[in-house]
C-alpha cells in the first residue's frame, strides 16, 4: 500500500500528540516515520513530484491500529479515556485542532457520547460472502489491500463484542473511531459491525418496521409504506435485485429469526431510518418555504416525496428529454446536495454527465432548478452574507466565530488560510501545507452555509439520542434502533423540527454572531405534520 508522505507525517503526529502546535505535530510525525523506516516497516518511493510511503501492512502504522475495545470507553471532564493495555490514551470529545484552544462543552453533550459509547457492537459474518464495492468503479490497490485487511479481521473475530469511542467535530456532528471496521462507513462495514441493543420481544409494529427496513435495502424506500409492505406480503421481492444485498441479507435473517410461536421471540439488533434530505428540511424550516417542506416530507404524509426526483423531472420537462428519472437521479442528487452548500463543482460535473446522456441544459438553467425556490435561495444568501461579512471584519488575532446551540454545544468555526512548513530529516525533506488562522475568502466561503446547517442537524441528532430512553446509533441524519422503537424515534425527530421552527433558529444562531442580524418571517409558518408514519424519516 502506498500513502502520500505528507499525509502520513501529519497522521502520525496527531496520533502521538493530539492537539498541539502544527510544527510540533509535524516533527513528532516525521520522527516516528524515520523510526519506522529505520525498523524496515516502511520504505519511501519517489514518483514524479510525489513521495510515497510504502507499507505492506497498513495497520502496522500506530495511527491505523483499531481503536475499538472490549469494554466501554469513559468520558470525564470533556475527555475520552481509552485504556489500551500498556497506556491510557486521552483525547478531547471534540476532534482536536491545533488552530485554537477549544471551548469546554457542557455535561449534556458528554451524556450523548456516553450513551453511544455504552452500546456494544458484534462482529458478524454476513459480508464475508460478498466483495466490498469501490464506489468509484476504478481500480484502487489501496482499497483492495484495506478490504482484505477488513475481511481478515472479520474472519478472525466473528461474534466478538466490542465498543467504539465517539467524538464530535467542530459543528457537533458525531463520529465513531473504529479505524479498521466502522459502522459509519459503507455497506460492507455496516453489515460486519452490528450494534447490539436491549433484547425485546418484537411487537407487531416492530415486525412491520423490519419489513419496511428490508424493502429499503431493495431500493423501494421512495414508495409508500403500504406499497412497500405489499412487496413482502405478496412475495414480490424475489424478482428484484437488492440495491444493498448485504444489508438485505441481514434484514432477511432478522425477520426469519423470529419464531412467532413464542419460542424465541426476542431480537437485539437494529433497523435504520434516514431523513429525506435533512439539509433541505432545515433550509425549508429556516426559510419557511412550504414547497421545499413538502418535497422533503415535512407537511404531507399521504405519499413519499423525493426532492431529488422532483429536480430530475424539472430537468427532463425543460429539455424535453425522453430519459427517465432513474437514468439521471444519481447525477442530479450529487449536484443538488452540494448546491445547497455553495459548491458549483458538482453542478458543472452534472451538466457534463447530462450532456453525455444527450440532455442539453445550460449551467444557469441547471442552477435555477437546483436552487429549488426563491425562499431557499434567499435564506442561503442571508447566511452566507452574514458569515462572510463577519469573518472579513475580524481582527487578525481573532479569526474564530462561535455560537452556542440550544443544548449548550459550542460550535467553533475557524477562518483559515494555507501556509507551508518545511521539515528536513535523516531520510527525507519535505514541505507540508497546513491550515493557519487568517482570512481567505475563496477558501472559506463554501464552508460557511454548510457549517451552520450541519450544526443544526447535529443538534437534532444529539437531542434525539438524549431524549429517547432506548438505545440509538447514528450516522448523522440516519438513526438505528430496535424495530419496536422506530415510531417513538420518528416522533422525537418531528418534535425537534417543530421546536426549531417555532424558535426561529436562524435568528437564534446568527444574533450570537452579529447582534444586529434580523430574520423575520412575515407570513404564517407552514405546519409540520406530526403523523407518526410521516416520511420525513423513513
Amino acid at each position: 500500500m502506498k500513502l502520500i508522505l505528507q499525509n502520513v507525517i501529519v497522521e502520525l503526529g496527531y496520533n502521538e500528540l493530539g492537539n498541539a502546535k502544527f510544527s510540533d505535530i509535524v516533527r513528532a510525525g516525521a520522527e516516528k516515520l524515520e523510526e519506522l523506516i529505520d525498523n524496515d516497516i516502511v520504505t519511501l518511493s519517489d514518483e514524479g513530484n510525489t513521495t510515497y510511503v510504502i507499507i505492506d501492512d497498513l495497520y502496522q502504522l500506530p495511527s491505523r491500529q483499531p481503536t475499538y475495545q472490549d469494554y466501554p470507553k469513559v468520558i470525564k471532564d470533556n475527555k475520552l479515556f481509552s485504556d489500551l493495555g500498556e497506556r491510557t490514551k486521552v483525547e478531547p470529545i471534540v476532534k482536536p485542532t491545533y488552530l485554537f484552544e477549544q471551548s469546554k462543552q457542557p455535561k449534556s453533550v458528554e451524556l450523548v457520547l456516553n450513551k453511544l459509547g455504552a452500546i456494544p457492537f458484534r462482529i458478524m459474518s454476513y459480508a464475508l460472502d460478498f466483495e466490498r464495492t469501490n464506489k468509484t468503479g476504478c481500480y484502487d490497490e489501496n482499497f483492495l489491500i484495506e478490504s482484505e485487511a477488513m475481511r481478515q479481521s472479520v474472519s478472525e473475530n466473528i461474534n466478538r463484542v466490542l465498543y467504539l469511542g465517539w467524538q464530535y467535530d467542530k459543528r457537533g456532528r458525531i463520529y465513531s473511531d473504529g479505524k479498521l471496521l466502522n459502522f459509519q462507513s459503507d455497506e460492507w462495514n455496516k453489515a460486519s459491525f452490528q450494534p447490539i441493543v436491549k433484547a425485546e420481544k418484537v411487537s407487531d409494529e416492530g415486525i412491520r418496521q423490519l419489513k419496511l427496513y428490508l424493502t429499503a435495502q431493495y431500493g423501494l424506500d421512495k414508495l409508500t409504506y403500504d406499497k412497500r409492505l405489499e412487496y413482502i406480503n405478496n412475495n414480490l421481492l424475489d424478482g428484484i435485485k437488492p440495491k444493498k444485498p448485504i444489508l438485505a441479507k441481514v434484514a432477511e435473517d432478522m425477520l426469519n429469526s423470529l419464531d412467532y410461536s413464542g419460542a424465541n421471540p426476542t431480537l437485539d439488533m437494529t433497523v435504520g431510518i434516514d431523513a429525506t434530505a435533512s439539509g433541505y428540511q432545515i433550509f425549508a424550516i429556516l426559510a419557511n418555504c412550504e414547497d421545499t417542506a413538502k418535497l422533503t416530507n415535512l407537511t404531507d404524509s399521504s405519499q413519499c416525496y423525493d426532492i431529488y426526483g422532483e429536480a430530475c423531472k424539472r430537468i427532463l420537462e425543460l429539455t424535453g428529454s425522453e430519459k427517465s428519472v432513474r437514468d439521471i437521479r444519481d447525477i442530479v442528487k450529487k449536484a443538488l446536495m452540494t448546491r445547497g452548500y455553495n459548491s458549483d463543482k458538482q453542478v458543472e460535473v452534472a451538466k457534463k454527465e447530462l450532456k453525455r446522456l444527450k440532455i442539453d441544459i445550460s449551467l444557469n438553467e441547471l442552477k435555477d432548478i437546483l436552487d429549488l425556490s426563491p425562499k431557499v435561495k434567499k435564506c442561503k444568501e442571508a447566511i452566507n452574507n452574514l458569515l462572510l461579512d463577519t469573518f472579513s471584519n475580524l481582527p487578525d488575532n481573532e479569526q474564530i466565530i462561535r455560537w452556542r446551540m440550544p443544548d449548550g454545544f459550542i460550535v467553533e468555526l475557524a477562518n483559515i488560510q494555507k501556509k507551508m512548513f518545511k521539515y528536513k530529516g535523516k531520510h527525507f525533506s519535505t514541505w507540508i501545507k497546513y491550515d493557519a488562522l487568517g482570512w481567505n475568502k475563496e477558501l472559506n466561503w463554501r464552508a460557511l452555509s454548510p457549517s451552520l446547517i450541519h450544526s443544526i442537524d447535529a443538534y437534532i441528532c444529539r437531542e434525539v439520542i438524549r431524549r429517547c430512553n432506548f438505545q440509538i446509533v447514528t450516522i448523522h441524519d440516519c438513526f438505528y434502533c430496535h424495530p419496536n422503537n422506530v415510531l417513538e424515534m420518528r416522533k422525537q425527530y418531528i418534535k425537534l423540527l417543530k421546536e426549531i421552527q417555532s424558535m426561529n433558529m436562524l435568528e437564534y444562531i446568527c444574533k450570537q454572531i452579529n447582534p444586529s442580524f434580523k430574520w423575520k418571517i412575515n407570513e404564517k409558518l407552514f405546519e409540520i405534520s406530526d403523523d407518526e408514519n410521516s416520511y420525513c424519516l423513513c
